[in-house]
């Protein structure tokens, strides 16, 4: 089914966001029969959806929805254009509940763990990172009840070290040459 969404009730016109918010409407569409399709089936899926910032739209569009310049906005006002919802679905039973605030990298480990398939040990970090904090990403730090603390400077000494850690081995992970690996 193809859908037609027109914005109601705005002073601007939307035609991009329009377009969007009719291709999300299909898109929920045919999320909803990958469900249904799973429901059925005797392997056990798991299905996880997720994004990691809200789309870029027409220009003037969030100004005009939020009611403020996002060009003026502070760090701290921007942040929820940053929190998008994510949800894990099976078709058999697994251990669920509100996730609470995650972060892309710590939303695939706690994955593996819940379906109990090892990773790899270069991982190990996450989960003793994702036990001191709840998310992370270039704006701020999300503690364990999704307070965020802005300012790498606002952070207490051992969480600063916990990520200074962290982004010592996505560096060596990324740029670790070949011969690194043989060795």
């Amino acid at each position: 089914m193809a859908y037609d969404i027109h914005l109601q009730n705005m002073e601007k016109d939307y035609p991009y966001t329009e377009q969007y918010l009719s291709l999300l409407r299909e898109s929920d569409d045919a999320l909803k029969y990958l469900i249904e399709y799973f429901e059925n089936v005797d392997e056990p899926t798991i299905i996880v959806f997720f994004g990691d910032h809200y789309p870029t739209l027409d220009n003037g569009f969030y100004d005009e929805l939020l009611g403020t310049d996002l060009n003026t906005i502070t760090a701290q006002e921007s942040l929820p254009l940053y929190q998008v919802p994510y949800f894990v679905w099976a078709n058999y039973n697994i251990r669920c509940g509100n996730g609470g605030v995650k972060s892309p990298n710590f939303l695939g480990q706690n994955l593996l763990d819940l379906c109990g398939l090892p990773s790899p040990d270069a991982r190990a970090c996450l989960r003793v990172l994702d036990s001191r904090i709840g998310a992370i990403n270039a704006l701020a730090v999300y503690d364990r009840f999704g307070d965020a603390v802005v300012g790498e400077q606002q952070l207490p000494d051992d969480i600063r070290t916990l990520i200074e850690d962290y982004n010592f081995l996505q560096y060596d992970l990324i740029f670790q040459s070949d011969e690194e690996e043989d060795e």
